[in-house]
């Protein structure tokens, strides 16, 4: 596509890149994807294309390329979590201490990954994830605020000071990360975000299966209620860190 005019680029041309990466590398496939919609957008508001749908919208794509099989996201049996963990405590890395964070925030990758020391607010105890590095969706969403659990407040303390602009862990950690992860001691090869999300979900609504919304709190997803979701923008702090701290100290053993 990239020695195309962008005001050429059609539906069989977005369906010929993707095509043989939706059966073999579909996150790869989501992600050029993304890439290509966010280009075309920007053409249309430049003029650059008229009158013409974007190919490689979501809503167009799906009626034109057949979409990937849905993957389990494989994770780490609650039961094993807390031998998981205290493994990963064992580490002194500095992917280590990222991947902690990760779990035990219940985050996904690319938020842990490029945190910045700006969105780290040690007094108020909380980590701000802006729209950016969060799940991209049509609709505007405020920024996540995580409370920090005393054992994420502890690594946090540790790591060297930096610039607001700085990255607290060392660029290439997501790739230091997909590694440890299959290293550790487990019934099963886990991934990062199945452990980061899943390991956290199940525990929680075992814990208080009458108190969902909690869950849905500490994991920002979207409220199915898409009134209720554009009225109410509460961070709900005090529920997340009561849930992240208790399943902090699971972790702990």
């Amino acid at each position: 596509l990239a020695k195309l005019a962008v005001n050429s680029i059609t539906s069989a041309h977005v369906k010929g890149m993707l095509a043989p990466l939706w059966t073999t590398k579909a996150k790869v496939g989501r992600q050029c994807r993304q890439h290509v919609e966010e280009i075309l957008d920007w053409a249309v508001g430049k003029g650059y294309r008229v009158n013409v749908p974007n190919p490689a919208s979501l809503d167009f794509i799906k009626f034109t390329v057949a979409q990937p099989a849905a993957v389990g996201m494989a994770f780490v049996p609650v039961a094993e979590m807390p031998a998981f963990m205290k493994a990963l405590r064992s580490i002194d890395k500095p992917a280590a201490r990222a991947m902690e964070v990760l779990f035990l925030t219940a985050s996904r990758l690319q938020e842990i990954e490029g945190l910045l020391h700006g969105d780290i607010n040690m007094v108020a105890g909380t980590i701000t994830v802006p729209t950016s590095r969060m799940k991209k969706l049509k609709v505007k969403r405020p920024a996540h605020v995580i409370p920090m659990s005393p054992r994420v407040r502890e690594i946090l303390a540790a790591v060297p000071a930096g610039a607001a602009t700085d990255r607290v862990w060392p660029q290439g950690t997501g790739r230091s990360l997909a590694r440890l992860v299959r290293k550790l001691p487990c019934s099963i090869v886990p991934t990062l975000h199945g452990t980061a999300r899943v390991t956290f979900s199940t525990w929680s609504n075992d814990l208080d299966p009458a108190k969902k919304e909690i869950v849905e709190f500490c994991l920002a997803h979207r409220d199915p209620d898409k009134i209720a979701g554009t009225y109410n923008k509460a961070q709900n702090l005090a529920a997340k860190l009561e849930r992240l701290t208790a399943y902090s100290a699971f972790c702990a053993g």
